[in-house]
């Protein structure tokens, strides 16, 4: 098999952290970087 016709791994790495975070009854959180050109977030 070609690997350019594998799926990305990042989502699913990014889950099963998600998941070992929760598993460990951690707060996950989203830092993120405000200051790039484009970025809008709600600013609460």
């Amino acid at each position: 098999m070609d690997l350019s016709q594998l799926t990305p791994r990042r989502p699913y790495l990014l889950r099963a952290f998600y998941e070992w975070l929760l598993d460990n009854q951690l707060t996950p959180h989203l830092v993120v970087d405000v200051t790039l050109p484009g970025v809008q977030v709600p600013m609460e």
